[in-house]
């Protein structure tokens, strides 16, 4: 099983998305208010019970951690594993993953990102599918206790081969603000962990937690 830790030539990779990322901060749970309680893919409208994010940015000399909040945003939750299940993300949307949420496949939209949350103690086991022209922004909570596991996949059937977190042809563009992200490739030929696929390049990334 080959695990792939850090992005390709074109992809910045100041950060090891394959370790945990271990910070001397406090963890910040999500609020699980039962006030607040949602069922998978409904948006909570603005005034909702807060969930924390921590946005990275270099400031030239220094990675610069600020928390911030969203309230407007699309809890994921639950479990399908069936043959390439998928989720498709909404351009500019915020999605918050609080406890454990499954797919064989999220797709990153086109246009303006998406922005995912992964809460302490919350995992996410996917495919992340990022294809040229495509954008998502990854960010954890305080702690950096929230996990992605993202594996490599075959299709047997029409011959295609995706990476853990990428693009069959060419990747788009991740941005990655902190958290543990692991992307195996699981012994698949002519595929990486993270990259664009064998008829395609790696894209454009960022990536916010050197």
């Amino acid at each position: 099983m080959k695990t792939k830790k850090f992005f390709s030539n074109s992809v910045k990779a100041a950060f090891a998305v394959m370790t945990t990322v271990v910070m001397t901060m406090g963890m910040t749970a999500c609020s699980d208010d039962d006030e607040y309680l949602v069922d998978d893919e409904m948006t909570r409208g603005g005034g909702a019970a807060p969930v924390s994010y921590v946005e990275r940015s270099w400031d030239g000399t220094k990675v610069v951690s600020t928390v911030k909040y969203v309230t407007d945003y699309i809890e994921l939750k639950g479990s399908d594993n069936t043959d390439y299940s998928s989720y498709e993300l909404q351009s500019d949307k915020w999605y918050v993953v609080k406890s454990n949420f499954e797919r064989c496949f999220i797709n990153a939209p086109s246009g303006k990102p998406a922005n995912l949350i992964i809460c302490n103690g919350a995992r996410l086991f996917a495919g992340v599918m990022i294809d040229e022209g495509d954008a998502l922004n990854i960010y954890s909570q305080e702690g950096d206790g929230g996990e992605i596991r993202a594996t490599a996949a075959h299709d047997r059937v029409n011959h295609w081969k995706y990476p853990g977190i990428g693009s069959r042809r060419t990747m788009g563009t991740l941005t990655i603000h902190g958290g543990k992200i692991t992307a195996i490739s699981k012994g698949i030929d002519e595929i990486a962990a993270i990259s664009g696929g064998n008829k395609g390049s790696d894209g454009g990334g960022d990536d916010q937690n050197p």
